[in-house]
Order: structure tokens, then C-alpha cells, then sequence
């Protein structure tokens, strides 16, 4: 069998494969900034995932870093966008503004 494009335009014989851009997986894929409150001191974590959930639980688990020192973590607030680079903009622009005040209008909003 000869090597792929030796002897015609090279895609006769590759089985046929989706790619996953190709199967419409990536059109909805939701990514969510986050704030968690420790229950141990009131602290906030400001992030971003593509699973806010299952993130959560990640910072509980025992690691080293700035949210193993204050576990345990309860989810506050979440907001959903369309594309990751919004995510972390938004993301920067809630840790920029390192405003407590910011955090706590979120999350009324959020239960109201």
C-alpha cells in the first residue's frame, strides 16, 4: 500500500475520523468564574472553570496553596459565558478590583 499522498490526493484511503471541532462538542461549552467563602474565616476565592462544581471540590481536597489554609469552601456565586477568554476576563477584572463590597452585591444579587 503505498504511503499517504504517494499515489493520489492522500485522503482515499484514511478511514474517515471526527474531530471534535467537527462534531458541534465545543459549541457549548460553558465556562463559569466563581467565588468561594471559606467557612472557616469569611475569606473569598475568586476562579474559573468549566466545572464551578467540580472545581469546589478540588479545593477541599487537601493540597497545598492559598484555599488549603482556609477549607473548608462553599459556593457563592457563579456567572456563566459563552467563550473562556471571557471568563478570565472577568475573572481579572473581580481579583483587580479586590473590593469586598463588590463580592457581597454579587452574591445579594444572587439570592434575591
Amino acid at each position: 500500500m503505498p504511503a499517504c499522498h504517494a499515489g493520489g490526493r492522500g485522503f482515499e484511503s484514511r478511514p474517515f475520523r471526527l474531530k471534535p471541532w467537527d462534531t458541534g462538542a465545543f459549541l457549548f461549552m460553558t465556562h463559569y468564574i466563581y467565588i468561594l467563602e471559606s467557612e472557616n474565616d469569611g475569606s473569598f476565592y475568586i476562579g474559573s472553570s468549566q466545572d464551578p462544581v467540580e472545581r469546589l471540590s478540588k479545593h477541599n481536597k487537601p493540597h497545598k496553596g492559598y484555599t488549603a489554609r482556609k477549607q473548608p469552601w462553599k459556593l457563592v456565586h457563579t456567572e456563566a459565558f459563552e467563550t473562556k477568554a471571557e471568563a478570565i476576563s472577568r475573572e481579572k477584572y473581580l481579583k483587580k478590583m479586590k473590593s469586598r463590597k463588590l463580592v457581597f452585591s454579587l452574591i445579594e444579587r444572587k439570592t434575591k
